[in-house]
């Protein structure tokens, strides 16, 4: 429904004080590019719900159609309060808050300045007056977080100010378009008596999960339930699939090479780390479109292409390999997490470069990084780990040039300390999936409690 507002003086551009939302580092709100650490920069969000505010008659009269905004991601609408709406001087001000009433608990949440077209007044060839619209240089000064909301919570408020507006004669209104964005966490799954030490997809959908307390590999629907797929000679310490061929790979503690399954769990044999020439240990595995399989292995990130190294590396940059996960992007290259930082490397091997290091909460930093994992439009989902004591666990969002979007897993409650585990809480995170669909999996630690599997819906 189409709202119309009193207009109010303009506004000064400010963030009122958090109302009933949990406090913590991990819990961020306010504007992105004040949060951002030194020398990191806002990226572009993908997806999103839309809403608009429309200026008519020269600016002065201001209408919305925000009332509730619906998704797929949530099974009611979130609801959106504007008001003390204002135009004057080519900006539009104004306050905006969120009331999760969706019945799902919201993270991540991300309010961008999408578009502002104008309709305007204009002659066609034969002289009759049409309408036509184009684009105006919308402006704010940079997209907004408002954290993690429960279900039930309000958001912070909102003061905006979006710059670069204008009427001519002509001008019959300009409609103001933003976008919501975030993730919806939608279950905990439990994979019974496992332990995650990682996780992989194969090309339809099904989730496996290397498990380091059965000695196993499982698979199954990402909701459950999961069936034990194979066998494994110790803990589990790498395991990937092949998209391509469906052929499964596997490294454990004790034993010095691969096992390979096919898709139905038979043994295929095993191929030794001193026939494919690895030294080392191998501890992390993930095969790319091509079905070659990266790995760390003592100190190198190494390439192995039918059974024979291609390539390895033994610096990344100037850093040190400490390979704790792998995925790749669309182009082939890899992102990787190497020691404290995440890393893009060309498919051939040739061409590093760095993306985010650092111990430190502000986003564009890594607090101990876990693993990370690429969806289909690009965007980059990087676990940390944390400071045991005194930072916890996220997920942080970047796009697909290394640009922060967001970061979220409703960290700001420590376990243990305060008590149980909140309902979608990251912890402990150790490895990701995103499956086909776009749904981020989660795998968590369960040593606190909680469910191994946390299953996030984009919206």
């Amino acid at each position: 429904m189409r709202r119309s507002h009193v207009l109010a003086p303009l506004l000064l551009v400010v963030v009122v004080a958090r109302g009933q939302s949990p406090p913590g580092h991990y819990h961020l709100a306010g504007s992105l590019r004040t949060l951002l650490a030194p020398g990191a920069s806002a990226g572009e969000a993908t997806g999103g719900v839309a809403f608009a505010v429309t200026l008519t008659d020269g600016g002065s009269a201001v209408s919305d159609d925000a009332a509730a905004l619906a998704s797929p991601a949530f099974p009611q609408p979130l609801h959106v309060r504007l008001d003390s709406l204002a135009y004057g001087a080519g900006h539009l001000t104004g306050r905006a808050r969120f009331s999760n009433d969706s019945g799902a608990i919201l993270e991540g949440l991300r309010l961008d300045l999408d578009s502002a077209q104008e309709e305007y007044r204009d002659k066609d060839d034969k002289g009759q007056e049409v309408l036509r619209t184009r684009l105006q240089p919308a402006r704010w000064d940079s997209p907004h977080l408002f954290g993690d909301l429960p279900r039930g919570a309000p958001a912070d408020t909102l003061v905006f100010d979006v710059g670069g507006l204008g009427f001519v004669a002509a001008t019959a209104k300009v409609a103001v378009t933003f976008r919501l964005s975030g993730l919806a966490y939608e279950r905990g799954v439990d994979v019974p008596g496992a332990a995650v030490q990682q996780l992989d997809v194969d090309s339809t959908g099904r989730l496996y999960v290397g498990d380091t307390v059965g000695n196993c590999l499982w698979r199954g629907p990402p909701e459950g339930p999961f069936t034990k797929l194979a066998g494994l000679l110790d803990q589990c310490v790498g395991m990937a699939v092949d998209r391509k061929s469906g052929m499964g790979y596997a490294t454990v503690t004790s034993n010095r090479l691969f096992q390979r399954f096919d898709a139905d769990g038979k043994d295929l044999g095993n191929l030794t780390f001193e026939a494919a020439g690895v030294k080392g240990w191998v501890h992390h595995l993930r095969a790319d479109a091509a079905g070659a399989l990266w790995f760390g292995a003592s100190g190198r990130l190494v390439r192995l292409v039918d059974g024979k190294i291609a390539w390895s590396l033994e610096k990344l940059g100037d850093e040190d390999i400490e390979v704790a996960s792998v995925d790749f992007a669309a182009d082939g290259s890899a992102w990787v997490v190497s020691g404290k930082g995440l890393f893009r490397v060309s498919a051939d091997g040739k061409t590093v470069r760095q993306v985010a290091t650092g111990d430190d909460w502000h986003p564009g930093r890594l607090y101990a990084p876990a693993a990370c994992e690429v969806d289909a439009t690009g965007n980059v989902f990087v676990a940390e780990s944390g400071k045991e004591g005194e930072e916890y666990w996220r997920i942080s969002q970047f796009d697909a040039e290394g640009r922060v979007v967001r970061v979220f897993g409703r960290a700001a409650k420590v376990p243990g300390a305060e008590g149980a585990l909140l309902e979608g809480q990251v912890h402990r995170p150790v490895d990701l999936a995103v499956l086909p669909d776009g749904r981020l999996v989660v795998g968590c630690d369960t040593q606190e409690g909680g469910l191994p599997l946390l299953v996030f819906r984009p919206f």
